[in-house]
């Protein structure tokens, strides 16, 4: 059992992901909460610098030194970066219905039910398959 988080968080609507050995946990709560850090070292909670932000994320993966995150309400995918803060990335064109997201091999991938399965790597926006 860890130390707990700061603030509390509304279970499946906040992003989780690992970037350079420190776990990000962003949003997840009724209001706007602040980006906390889990250090594994240490074993302690920060604030990140980050402002007050606003996510309510279904779907989350780290690739690239970024945590990816899929807005439950509008299917945007924002990508949060400790040094930048949250940036769009990408917006699915239709009406989203995500069923799950995953890395493997340092590609993203994405399951949509209206257009399927989906990736991203590197630089790239994401492409579909088949």
């Amino acid at each position: 059992m860890g130390p707990s988080m700061k603030n509390a968080r509304l279970a499946q609507e906040e992003a989780v992901g690992v970037v350079d050995g420190k776990i990000y946990v962003i949003g997840g709560s009724v209001d706007e909460s602040q980006v906390e850090v889990f250090d594994p070292e240490t074993q302690t909670w920060e604030f990140a610098a980050e402002e007050k932000v606003q996510c309510k994320s279904r779907f989350s993966a780290s690739l690239e030194h970024k945590v990816y995150m899929v807005d439950s309400l509008h299917g945007r995918i924002s990508a949060y970066t400790p040094r930048e803060g949250i940036s769009n990335e990408a917006t699915e064109s239709q009406s989203v219905k995500m069923n799950c997201l995953c890395v493997v091999e340092n590609v993203i991938y994405a399951c949509f039910k209206s257009s399927g399965l989906m990736w991203r790597h590197k630089a790239k926006a994401l492409e579909k398959i088949g």
